[in-house]
């Protein structure tokens, strides 16, 4: 991240206006890929600084009046019109109501399992992607996952499988940010995504490859609870 950072900046100085500097309109407090980056492939935003018709302003937004927005530094900005390009919320599941023999099932207080069940909820994936890469290779990963898991239930007559910590387990988990973004609507969107630790099978999306093994070879009976009928195996611990 930290040379990318350093190239893009450089990239970004060639394009801006010659008494224009990058500091401090163009230098985010964050690494690329920390939060979603905007690309402009054909620069046609730098074109129109360049060209005198525009300008830019970046800073945090403090209130919107009637007649400006004013920053937390105390600037006002004038603008006739206001795009809104945030304001993200993130949902799981479609919002669904989820829950376990007539008790509300609170997704965001458990954990995930390899990124795909959610820790006390049976027979239930989520197909998650990644947000540092293409989000389908994370969709692949966890549909890999899935059918192994239905093709094991399958060949051994399981009725259900069940994400479980045990106590002592959790007593040493450490949470970790579920998705690997600083953004506002991340941080404004933690209680709505599940939970995640510092140990595998309870740890966030790591890399598509090394997910794709996991979902191939790892190991699917730690962490996991497999019903059979009236009969209950435990996962490993």
């Amino acid at each position: 991240p930290k040379p990318a950072r350093r190239y893009f900046l450089r990239a970004t100085a060639q394009q801006l206006p010659p008494e224009m500097s990058v500091d401090p309109d163009f230098m985010p407090s964050y690494n690329p890929w920390q939060q979603r980056m905007c690309m402009c492939p054909d620069g046609d935003f730098f074109a129109s600084l360049r060209s005198g018709k525009s300008s830019i302003k970046t800073g945090v937004i403090d209130k919107v009046t009637e007649t400006s927005i004013r920053l937390r530094s105390g600037e006002e900005l004038h603008p006739d019109i206001i795009v809104t390009a945030t304001g993200l919320k993130l949902r799981m599941a479609g919002g669904i109501e989820i829950s376990i023999d007539g008790e509300a099932f609170d997704i965001s207080r458990h954990y995930a399992w390899n990124s795909a069940l959610i820790e006390g909820l049976p027979n239930a994936v989520f197909a998650l992607g990644y947000v540092d890469a293409s989000w389908t290779l994370g969709a692949d990963a966890t549909a890999q996952l899935a059918m192994r898991l239905v093709k094991r239930m399958k060949r051994d007559g399981a009725a259900a499988i069940v994400p479980r910590i045990s106590a002592q387990e959790k007593d040493r988990l450490r949470d970790r940010p579920f998705l690997a973004l600083s953004s506002t609507y991340v941080e404004r969107g933690k209680n709505a995504l599940p939970r995640a630790g510092n140990v595998a099978p309870w740890q966030p999306r790591s890399y598509y490859w090394k997910d794709l093994a996991t979902a191939k070879w790892g190991n699917i009976q730690r962490g996991l609870e497999w019903v059979h009928g009236g009969r209950v195996t435990p996962g490993e611990d």
